[in-house]
């Protein structure tokens, strides 16, 4: 994972009349997730925090830093293992997981790909506004710049587990993966930080573990 460079996505629309529409609570895997409309699109209003994939197959649990660090295959772990963190914040997946076609959102539901995340965005009036939007309002670190929730999408400071696998970032990002590829050794993903009100857009290494949210199949 490449810290030291961020460049934001900028995506502009007009302005955003926010509206929270709900439907009931999925249920999945002994886990119950509110959900959400944000413009046109259904999402999770938590992160996932299975430890399965959709046909019950066990996602593994690799808290040990040498074994993450060279999996090539499905992972996931609690942040510093700790029992109140996943509480807080769902499971950390490395993108093998998240993309396993075995499936790790319930049935008729899928990690979004890049160009849904900016849709989600672009509902949102674009890049530079919809961090703020998307972020909780209690549990980040200050000065939590810009956070109304307004979309109700509940966007939490899950922190990451980097490629090497350290706990890092906790309280201060969220990072969130998404399906698509950039390169041959790659992967999107998004991100909510506590000093702007931005949705952030990069791209690191699928060893890396973040939070993954569902959206509802078109």
């Amino acid at each position: 994972m490449r810290w030291a460079w961020v460049i934001p996505l900028v995506l502009c629309a007009a302005s955003p009349a926010i509206a929270q529409f709900h439907q009931a609570p999925v249920a999945y895997q002994g886990h119950s997730y509110p959900v959400v409309r944000i413009g046109t699109q259904w999402w999770f209003a938590e992160n996932l925090r299975t430890e399965l994939y959709r046909n019950g197959d066990t996602i593994p649990t690799l808290p040990q830093v040498q074994v993450w660090r060279f999996t090539r295959s499905g992972a996931q772990a609690v942040y510093r293992s700790d029992p109140a963190m996943l509480q807080a914040y769902g499971r950390l997946y490395n993108w093998y997981a998240a993309t396993d076609p075995r499936g790790i959102c319930p049935q008729g539901w899928h990690v979004p790909s890049a160009a849904e995340w900016d849709t989600l965005a672009l509902a949102l009036g674009g890049d530079s506004v919809a961090g703020g939007l998307l972020k909780d309002t209690l549990q980040w670190d200050r000065p939590n710049t810009g956070a109304t929730n307004a979309s109700g999408f509940n966007g939490r400071p899950g922190g990451a587990r980097s490629n090497i696998g350290d706990s890092v970032f906790e309280g201060a990002y969220g990072y969130f993966w998404t399906s698509t590829l950039e390169g041959p050794d790659k992967a999107v993903f998004r991100f909510l930080g506590t000093y702007n009100a931005d949705l952030y857009r990069n791209s690191s290494e699928p060893q890396d573990g973040f939070s993954c949210r569902c959206v509802r199949d078109p």
